[in-house]
């Protein structure tokens, strides 16, 4: 929830998946269903030189496209697991080419924040 909190108050970051944020349209659903939000945040960044940038600049967060471990891990949506689809499948499915997926791990939040935050200042 915290990294969730941090990257959509982020001016570089244009929107956040995330069903925790009151923001999010699953919000009231995932209240009902959920007594924990989970570790899965989607994220879109302003544009792709940015979002290029971004995915170099992590230290501690490593790339995956997996998404399934104990160590925090982020998908650039668009280059890795999107990459077969047309742009037309991309727009019904609402995956832009800024999004990216990230899993969040055991790793201290504070420790995750820092990093997101280096990476997204000097994007």
């Amino acid at each position: 929830m915290k990294i969730a909190e941090f990257l959509s108050k982020h001016p570089k970051v244009t929107n956040v998946v995330y069903p925790g944020l009151e923001s999010d349209l699953g919000h009231e659903i995932a209240k009902m269903q959920m007594t924990d939000f989970g570790g899965m945040i989607g994220f879109e960044l302003e544009s792709m030189d940015a979002s290029y940038r971004f995915i170099d600049l992590l230290k501690l967060i490593k790339v995956g496209v997996s998404l399934g471990d104990t160590t925090s891990l982020i998908e650039y949506t668009a280059v890795m697991t999107g990459i077969d689809l047309a742009s037309w499948e991309k727009r019904t499915m609402g995956m832009s080419d800024t999004h990216f997926r990230f899993s969040v791990g055991l790793e201290d939040p504070k420790d995750l924040i820092t990093d997101l935050d280096q990476a997204l200042k000097n994007s």
